[in-house]
């Protein structure tokens, strides 16, 4: 995904992001175990101020 934004801090936010596989968190699970079924969301969302 980084070689398609070369140039950018994509890979900056998405480190900082907190990631929903659906509406589950996957900050906790072991990223060798997580599974992404077809059609399922994930969702990249970057901390916002105040909160």
């Amino acid at each position: 995904m980084s070689a398609l934004h070369e140039g950018t801090r994509l890979m900056d936010v998405i480190g900082v992001c907190s990631v929903l596989l659906g509406d589950r968190p996957v900050a906790t699970e072991d990223p060798a175990e997580l599974q992404v079924p077809p059609g399922s969301t994930l969702e990249f969302l970057p901390p916002f101020a105040g909160g």
